[in-house]
């Protein structure tokens, strides 16, 4: 049986499960504490060491979920043309239709890189939005500023590795072949 996680999974699933969890621990020890305690248990540092990776991965693939479906889905616009409001206007991204992406992925090899960025940025968002609310949950108000301004720190990240990706689609599908 051939089991490997690719290195670009480890730094966007663990990596992002890791600091959700130190940040989760540092906002509200009670929550996270008991996990820490249960895991405890096991009195065995190697097999403790396993489980904490096993479930600081999960944490992070759920949290790309989220940000896959949720806040990608808030943010995406393929149609430029047709903002809903001023709100619209202001915090949604530009996007093209997936299609065209494959197409120029093919032709263009630092599409991969440029996604694999916009996939890492948006999970830092998601976990820094998700983190806020946490902070916000416990009445911790002296993080949320700071953590919703990492939110908004990778919400631009996000959003320039986004308009990237679309002149990259742009300008492979209009030059000559």
């Amino acid at each position: 049986m051939d089991f490997r996680i690719p290195f670009y999974n480890l730094l966007n699933m663990l990596l992002v499960g890791i600091i959700f969890c130190a940040g989760g621990m540092f906002i509200c020890p009670y929550w996270f504490g008991e996990l820490a305690e249960h895991v405890q248990i096991l009195d065995n540092k190697t097999v403790e060491t396993v489980v904490v990776l096993a479930i600081a991965y999960q944490i992070g693939l759920i949290i790309n979920w989220i940000g896959s479906i949720f806040i990608e889905g808030i943010l995406k616009n393929a149609n430029p043309k047709k903002y809903h409001c001023w709100l619209s206007r202001i915090f949604q991204i530009e996007w093209r239709d997936y299609k065209l992406y494959q197409q120029v992925e093919k032709q263009d090899p630092k599409m991969i890189t440029i996604s694999r960025e916009l996939t890492s940025a948006r999970n830092s968002l998601t976990v820094f939005l998700l983190l806020t609310v946490i902070a916000f949950w416990n009445y911790a108000f002296n993080l949320v500023m700071g953590l919703f301004a990492c939110a908004v720190l990778f919400y631009f990240a996000y959003r320039k590795h986004a308009a990237k990706i679309v002149s990259r689609i742009d300008y492979n599908i209009k030059k000559p072949a």
